[in-house]
């Protein structure tokens, strides 16, 4: 690991549009050539790795930090948290994850000349879900410890942009991004579902949500709970809807936001665009990815996008960057905060390809090693016990094309540990947390800038209902596989 440096260059742009719509492109064509089989291939990371990843990301003279306000620097400081990795008693650790499932009964309303024949994506550099007439999204939860269904079920009311959306480490909030408008939505344990306004302004105060209302007018490009569910990160968009060069962090009991930003010595901002945000364990890091300038192996100046984890403590920063590959969407392991995952894109066309990547970041250089080589975008995370991964990668058998696989990791060898297997068809991972981690409903995170309601996690129109007596499209809130029976019970936040 290195302390970054930073270099300002006129560049060609290169946007993750462009290995996002090859991405789902290349999922539908090989997943209808693959039979039943995961379309992934085993650890297949081209060269040494120690060569690849001995890149600075960003390759100049002048040190590089991010820029805290002192007041969030001390919030921060004052939630770290001791991380006990589940299971440390001896038990057995399942894994509990959210993610995006498809609704395949009805079809979004679209006009006559749209093209419905593949996905497409928005200008903000990630799927949008107003982009595919076919499908509409929502956050689904697949916990073993409540349901017996191997589905999951939906736990949103409102469409969801194709982001991954993040849970607490207890299972009690859930974030994620809403398709119509972009804006930021929170579904609690007990407060229900509530999302921001486009006009932060409106309704402030009302109802006790006004932390939950002090969003940008224009909306976010991703979203990242921290493990307590006090803190969201967020990356806003601009005035323009374009993404911007910095994450945003919201206290989620005050509605306090705060910037902050990758600055050189004379405080100007190294990063082009920020793509995805993830806390550590602890809640004392950052892993995010940025588009910085670079120079192609042939020298040719560049943009690349590149994975930087940053110390809410220090401001330091670590970083990962290798010539002509795009390193995107990293995610923070769950028992404890030395390990991320992210995915090292490159090819063009036809030839794009994603290896996902693990490295520890405990050590004063970084080890690194290549898991596995799939389609981009593949999303990945860890379990609950850092023990696998999960990412989207083609499946024939899916009607979307793409499932959620499960690979196991050894992080002693930074290998592969095992072969891939389907967890979930027609469904985009998000994030994972100890399965049965919330009694009741509740949770140290849960409640967080919460509204006071009692059970009406599927109304966001709705905030003081107690009964979630608004149900249009929810006919039997408690009946998730459909047997008539009501599937509700104590063992976690969402009733089922």
């Amino acid at each position: 690991m290195q302390r970054l440096q930073s270099k300002k260059a006129s560049t060609c742009k290169v946007t993750r549009i462009t290995l996002l719509v090859l991405g789902l492109l290349l999922w539908q064509v090989q997943a209808m050539a693959q039979g039943d089989q995961v379309g992934v291939a085993p650890d297949q990371l081209p060269g040494q790795v120690a060569d690849l990843f001995s890149v600075d990301p960003l390759q100049s003279a002048g040190e590089i930090e991010m820029t805290i306000p002192s007041k969030l620097k001390q919030t921060i400081a004052a939630k770290a948290r001791q991380v006990t990795p589940p299971g440390d008693g001896g038990e057995p650790v399942e894994t509990a994850f959210v993610y995006l499932l498809p609704d395949l009964t009805q079809s979004s309303q679209g006009s006559d000349d749209s093209d419905t024949s593949s996905p497409s994506a928005s200008g903000r550099g990630r799927f949008d879900a107003r982009q595919q007439p076919q499908v509409l999204w929502y956050v689904g939860l697949l916990d073993p410890t409540q349901s017996d269904s191997a589905q999951g079920a939906q736990i949103s009311q409102t469409p969801a942009a194709i982001v991954p959306p993040s849970v607490t480490s207890d299972g009690s909030m859930v974030a994620f991004v809403e398709a119509e408008a972009n804006m930021i939505c929170l579904i609690d344990a007990q407060a229900g579902e509530v999302c921001d306004e486009a006009t932060p302004e409106a309704d402030a105060g009302a109802g006790g949500q006004s932390s939950r209302q002090a969003a940008p007018t224009t909306g976010a490009v991703d979203v990242a709970l921290s493990p307590d569910g006090s803190l969201l990160a967020y990356v806003p968009l601009s005035a323009t809807e374009e993404p911007v060069d910095y994450f945003v962090i919201r206290d989620l009991a005050t509605g306090e936001e705060s910037p902050v930003r990758i600055t050189d010595e004379s405080g100007q901002s190294v990063l082009q665009t920020v793509g995805s945000v993830d806390f550590s364990a602890d809640g004392m890091k950052i892993a995010f990815d940025a588009l910085v300038p670079a120079q192609s192996e042939s020298g040719e100046a560049t943009l690349q996008w590149v994975v930087l984890v940053g110390d809410f403590n220090t401001g330091e920063l670590v970083g990962f960057g290798i010539p002509d590959m795009q390193l995107v969407n990293p995610a923070f392991s769950h028992a404890t905060s030395d390990f991320i995952t992210f995915e090292a894109v490159s090819g063009e066309g036809e030839e794009t390809t994603t290896v996902l990547v693990v490295a520890d970041i405990s050590q004063p250089e970084a080890a690194l090693g290549g898991i596995i080589q799939s389609l981009p975008p593949a999303w990945p995370g860890f379990g609950a016990d850092d023990m696998s991964l999960y990412f989207i990668a083609p499946i024939q058998v899916a009607e979307t094309g793409v499932g959620i696989v499960n690979i196991p990791v050894d992080l002693t060898t930074l290998e592969a540990a095992g072969d891939p297997v389907l967890v979930l068809p027609d469904a985009i991972f998000g994030d994972a947390y100890a399965a049965g981690g919330v009694t009741g409903g509740g949770g140290a995170g849960g409640g967080t800038g919460g509204t006071g309601d009692d059970d009406d996690s599927n109304d966001d129109d709705d905030s003081n209902d107690d009964d979630d007596s608004n149900d249009d499209n929810d006919s039997d809130d408690n009946d998730s596989d459909g047997d008539g029976s009501d599937d509700s019970g104590d063992s976690g936040p969402f009733s089922f």
